[in-house]
């Protein structure tokens, strides 16, 4: 291996911009028919789990800011995917609900999801795939700690 192949720019380079680009391309592709984006879907999906937060908590959870996330919500309401209410506690903010016609696109692409995570997957062994995980986990406390 040559030292500029460890450096971490270049792991960078290998690991975000190549697979997640093509996983990202892939999941258009998959989702064209159903009208949503990947990054609708993360939203979508993540309300679907915890029906009821609001905008500033989902950009925590999907670690997008809030200006993203917003444009995203704007145009899953328009959708009719989602709706807004008014916080019981907080009059200012907004708590985001899935709404039936949302919920059944979430079953559709959920089990679209889960194929293409077994097709992308085919070959990697389950603990191939944690210890993955456990190391792009490490990397990214490590990130933070700084």
């Amino acid at each position: 291996i040559l030292k500029t192949q460890m450096a971490p720019g270049y792991t960078y380079r290998l690991i975000r911009p190549t697979t997640a680009r093509k996983i990202h391309q892939h999941l258009t592709e998959k989702f064209i028919d159903y009208n949503i984006t990947p990054e609708q879907w993360v939203v979508l999906k993540t309300l679907s789990e915890q029906d009821g937060i609001s905008q500033k908590e989902i950009s925590v959870i999907v670690e997008k800011d809030q200006n993203n996330v917003k444009a995203i919500v704007d145009k899953l309401e328009m959708k009719e995917f989602i709706i807004r209410k008014q916080n019981a506690n907080d009059k200012r903010a907004f708590s985001l609900y899935v709404t039936s016609k949302g919920n059944i696109l979430v079953e559709e692409l959920s089990r679209l999801d889960e194929s293409m995570l077994s097709e992308i997957s085919c070959e990697i062994k389950e603990e191939e795939i944690n210890f993955l995980y456990d190391i792009l986990n490490k990397i990214q406390r490590n990130i933070c700690k700084n």
